[in-house]
């Protein structure tokens, strides 16, 4: 009886991952239901709170996985922790598909304005990925390195961003050092040697200031490598 069960309850998923191409505009629930409508937006209610709109059907965003519309594919991060309702938009579709987190304004809202007016644009903001139609999880080193592991191309992209993180790391550590041993000399009585520690002091500052700017641009350009090995696993 319980293998019928799982059987009858795995065949109910498929069907219902397989539904979701009948119609771009459908709404994905946690339930692993899926439901259809000629419109589907995000509208906020009487109070300001975000839900989702399916024709005249109202959604409490709790209960939303994913959704499709003439604006994009989108997923709810609720799952992972975050307490909130945050949406992201699905920016790469492939194997592993990438999602940008967004932002809704319901003070721009209106029934007769453009539906984008009312959310941020996906260009920046934590990023999630997932396969299909599973949980969303976060881009991050740890989780692509499991996920990403059967591509040899992704695993030595994911390499480089663990070292440019460590080099940025070192240099944070670096600027950190320059700037205690900066500020000791600058403290100490410049009178007594002719101002002699306040410059060693103000040369190790700016060398410590440049450290610091090093170890932001390194580990920034790092965060890209990240992207790269999910374009590199769904080509």
């Amino acid at each position: 009886m319980k293998k019928l069960f799982l059987m009858v309850m795995a065949c109910y998923g498929l069907t219902a991952r397989a539904q979701v191409h009948d119609s771009k505009n459908f709404v994905y629930l946690f339930s692993d239901s899926v439901i259809h409508g000629e419109s589907v937006r995000m509208a906020p209610d009487f109070s300001g709170y975000w839900q989702l709109r399916v024709d005249s059907r109202r959604l409490p965003l709790e209960s939303v996985k994913f959704f499709s519309n003439d604006e994009g594919f989108f997923a709810n991060t609720r799952r992972l922790g975050l307490g909130n309702n945050i949406i992201a938009e699905r920016v790469v579709e492939g194997k592993v598909n990438l999602f940008r987190e967004i932002t809704y304004n319901a003070l721009h809202y209106s029934e007769f304005r453009d539906y984008s007016a009312i959310r941020s644009s996906p260009m920046t903001g934590q990023t999630y990925y997932n396969k299909g139609f599973d949980n969303l999880k976060r881009t991050n080193y740890r989780n692509l390195n499991v996920d990403l592991a059967d591509n040899v191309k992704s695993m030595d992209l994911l390499q480089a961003y663990r070292k440019k993180r460590s080099t940025g790391t070192k240099l944070y550590v670096v600027a950190g050092v320059l700037a205690t041993i900066g500020s000791a000399f600058i403290l100490t009585d410049p009178i007594s040697d002719g101002y002699k520690n306040f410059t060693i002091g103000s040369i190790l500052l700016g060398s410590s200031m440049g450290s610091a700017v090093a170890g932001y641009f390194i580990g920034e350009s790092a965060s890209s490598r990240l992207e790269d090995a999910v374009d590199a696993y769904n080509r």
